[in-house]
């Protein structure tokens, strides 16, 4: 049963397992994710396991940050951590 629902849900996303990550995949994209523009901690990626399907959190791993932000759950694993590493312009200072 779980394996023809998998199939399913392979042939409707064009996904090829929700439950596979490589993770040799997940240490890099961790490698890259910013660290916590409140606090400088280092940040998390959770995945949070459906029935058929994965949702991808990033979320600050610092005890002491007084924010505790995330990203917010969503499907696309590449999306939760681009909106963890979107940080606001810098504003420019004189001279540049």
């Amino acid at each position: 049963m779980k394996k023809d629902l998998r199939e399913t849900y392979r042939r409707v996303t064009g996904i090829k397992d929700p439950f596979y990550v490589d993770k040799e995949e997940r240490r890099i994209k961790m490698a890259n994710l910013k660290p916590c523009p409140f606090c400088g901690a280092e940040a998390d990626l959770v995945e949070i396991r459906m029935t058929l399907s994965s949702l991808w959190d990033v979320t600050c791993t610092g005890d002491n940050c007084g924010v505790t932000p995330n990203v917010g759950a969503t499907e696309d694993m590449q999306l939760a951590i681009d909106s963890w590493n979107m940080r606001a312009p810098q504003p420019m200072t004189m001279g540049e």
